[in-house]
């Protein structure tokens, strides 16, 4: 009950902020943002203090609410993803303490809505560099904080983590093509190796463990095949795509 509480009030701090900025312009767009950082900050410090899993879901989800409330009709594509690039690192922080079911699915979700509204909106040739390095910013973050903390700390990655990177590849891989196929077929044919590199070499360190206790290495060699696999069709064309 007391952490529902706090719970409660830390929503009325998002709402009061969020009310604040966009509703009624008592304060810059640029404060609230700093604000809610705040917020969300220390929500997750109580949650770990506290071992309460409500308040670090309800810290980060207001979070990556922010930029959909407070966000202006206009192309900011590296503000936005510094800000999920920061609530990623602090997602990151909390997952290495404690094995949270459900933040990782937060974080690829967000990501993904809030990329692909951008490029639906605001994607132009001219802005293909600045696309493709914030795709690839947010995909290996992402990866970071689904697979490194299991990994790196000799636990188990778990399914909702299995699940998060492999979803990170897919929608990574699709954003991809959709955006730079087949003007820069290289280009998105590198990065699906990259990330066939990224899900081998966790794999690896997977296997070093006992993998009875930690039965995920398959599922890793699964998704780096499926990646070299999808790399084929990017980097050719035509009749050599099926027999490769």
């Amino acid at each position: 009950f007391g952490h529902g509480v706090m719970g409660g009030g830390l929503g009325a701090l998002f709402i009061s902020v969020l009310f604040a900025a966009a509703r009624y312009e008592l304060i810059p767009r640029s404060a609230a943002f700093a604000v809610t950082a705040v917020i969300a900050g220390a929500g997750v410090v109580l949650a770990l203090r506290r071992e309460a899993p409500l308040l670090a879901y309800l810290g980060f989800l207001g979070g990556y609410m922010a930029p959909a409330i407070l966000g202006e009709n206009r192309d900011a594509l590296e503000g936005l993803a510094g800000w999920l690039l920061l609530l990623h690192a602090g997602l990151f922080a909390c997952l290495w303490r404690r094995r949270w079911v459900g933040l990782d699915l937060v974080a690829v979700t967000a990501a993904a809505i809030y990329y692909g509204a951008w490029s639906d909106r605001f994607m132009v040739p001219a802005r293909t560099g600045a696309a493709g390095g914030a795709l690839v910013a947010l995909t290996l973050a992402t990866l970071a904080l689904a697979l490194l903390p299991g990994l790196l700390r000799r636990r188990p990655v778990g399914p909702t983590g299995l699940l998060t990177a492999v979803l990170t590849g897919c929608a990574a891989s699709w954003a991809a093509f959709e955006l730079f196929h087949p003007e820069h077929r290289a280009l998105v044919g590198a990065g699906l190796l990259g990330l066939t590199a990224v899900y081998a070499v966790a794999g690896v360190l997977r296997r070093r463990d006992d993998s009875a206790r930690f039965p995920e290495a398959p599922v890793l060699d699964g998704a780096a095949v499926a990646a070299l696999a999808g790399a084929v069709p990017a980097f050719l064309e035509g009749a050599g795509v099926a027999p490769v």
